[in-house]
């Protein structure tokens, strides 16, 4: 597919696509669906970028999302193991390696998801994992940088994780007579889709065909429960632009 830019090819230049959405972003869905008809060259839809990256259980001082776009091999967990593997949309949609391909994205908000190595529920996996979830959101920090300037710096623990907030945690009850703790439930409950759920980008930012970027959480590597490798998923939640054909 040739590259497009949409200052290029659209009468609404980036500015006034800026312009626009900030008079009200409500109605901008419907003012940017028109731009197929002005020139059939392009097309708006509600598709988040995504990205899924390991953090082991030995601890690491970075995460780099967008890294290793479809295609490249990274180390992750699949099917109660972690290893590696090459990563396919179950992992991300990401084309290429921190930069946009030919598709304009309108970036709206933020959300981490944290993905544990065992989902045993007679077990103390469940309760290693709010325990490792917790260390990495209270010893982390997230940052996004778009094409040299940060637009995102923040503690990790602000950025919501809507798809665990459905009952995903582990709950455990005492028995006196054996005295042991047995825990009980599930990571369960998914994401609900909806950009309230994330951490604002106020107001929304505008990434053009080409352009790059480079999105970290960046921790104090604290060592997680023996064994228990965690996946974390980045979701830029928003609107992606692009040719018609």
């Amino acid at each position: 597919m040739q590259t497009k830019t949409l200052s290029s090819y659209h009468p609404l230049t980036v500015a006034a696509i800026q312009n626009e959405f900030l008079k009200n972003p409500k109605a901008f869905g419907s003012v940017v669906k028109n731009m197929a008809t002005f020139q059939n060259q392009w097309e708006i839809i509600f598709q988040p970028k995504y990205d899924r990256v390991e953090y082991p259980a030995a601890g690491a001082a970075t995460l780099q999302f967008f890294s290793k776009p479809q295609g490249g091999s990274d180390t992750l967990i699949t099917g109660g193991s972690s290893g590696s593997r090459v990563k396919n949309l179950r992992d991300t949609n990401a084309r290429q390696a921190n930069q946009q391909s030919d598709e304009a994205f309108i970036i709206m908000g933020v959300q981490l998801g944290y993905l544990p190595l065992s989902t045993g529920i007679s077990s103390t996996a469940l309760l290693n994992f709010e325990d490792d979830k917790a260390k990495i959101a209270m010893g982390s920090y997230f940052q996004m940088i778009l094409i040299n300037k940060p637009y995102i710096q923040t503690p990790a623990l602000f950025i919501p994780s809507p798809f665990e907030s459905k009952g995903s945690k582990a709950m455990a009850m005492y028995d006196q007579s054996a005295a042991t703790i047995n825990v009980i439930g599930g990571p369960g409950g998914y994401g609900d889709g909806k950009i309230t759920s994330s951490y604002p980008c106020d107001p929304p930012y505008l990434i053009e065909a080409g352009e790059g970027y480079t999105i970290t959480l960046n921790t104090d590597s604290t060592a997680l429960s023996s064994g228990n490798d965690m996946d974390i998923i980045c979701c830029l939640v928003g609107y992606t632009i692009r040719p018609v054909q």
